[in-house]
């Protein structure tokens, strides 16, 4: 990660991640290699709070033909995801520690670049929360997530509901 100045951050990084279907043994696990740079904004306000982010990820995930055998093949594609995530604080003291804030998000994920699927959209992310500050600098983040997000062949789409807990540890370096 390169740090500009607290507001400002540029970061990235590679990932290995192995993903099981959960009805079979490992045998039916498919491999997805991504990597990614980010840029991220960030204005804190005694009264408010937001963060925007832009990630560029390119991904190679594993081809796979039914829920236990692997293609022996990767597909490679890109994504574009744009990030805005605002706090309010509901407390007179602000974001100090042991109070809570009002947390509203929104993610949208893109396909672009030279291996375009039949569609750009991928999915929203959209969350309505509250932050509780543990300390001055970790916070517990829980609330109600909804996803849409558009099938492969860009035909259907599926939305989701989910309760959602997060925790944001700093640890400082």
């Amino acid at each position: 990660m390169i740090l500009f100045e607290k507001q400002k951050q540029i970061y990235s990084g590679l990932w290995l991640h192995r993903f099981f279907s959960g009805r079979q043994p490992q045998t039916n696990g498919h491999t997805r290699t991504f990597s990614l740079a980010t840029v991220s904004v960030f204005h804190e306000y005694k009264k408010h709070k937001l963060m925007n982010w832009v990630r560029l990820e390119e991904k190679w995930k594993a081809d796979v033909l039914n829920d236990s055998t692997k293609a022996g093949s990767f597909t490679n594609y890109y994504k574009l995801r744009y990030n805005v995530f605002y706090q309010l604080p509901l407390s007179r003291d602000g974001f100090a520690p042991k109070t809570l804030s009002l947390a509203l998000g929104d993610e949208i994920y893109l396909y672009y670049g030279p291996t375009l699927s039949n569609h750009v959209f991928d999915q929203n992310r959209l969350f309505l929360g509250f932050s509780y500050a543990v300390n001055k600098h970790d916070n517990l983040v829980f609330g109600y997530l909804n996803i849409l997000q558009q099938n492969q062949a860009g035909t259907q789409y599926k939305n989701s509901s989910i309760l959602k807990a997060t925790m944001f540890w700093n640890f400082g370096f």
